[in-house]
């Protein structure tokens, strides 16, 4: 396990699509958060 973890920060291709990753699901996560809360609002009315 440790090795991998290892070879994970060595490997120089594995940090930018690990930044795309959680950027992507950043981005995701929050326009999905930003629905449900509009939904409600909506609902509310």
């Amino acid at each position: 396990m440790t090795s991998l973890i290892t070879w994970i920060f060595i490997h120089p291709t594995v940090i930018p699509v690990m930044l795309m990753v959680f950027m992507n699901g950043g981005v995701l996560g929050a326009f999905l958060q930003f629905r449900k809360d509009y939904d409600h609002g909506k609902n509310d009315k």
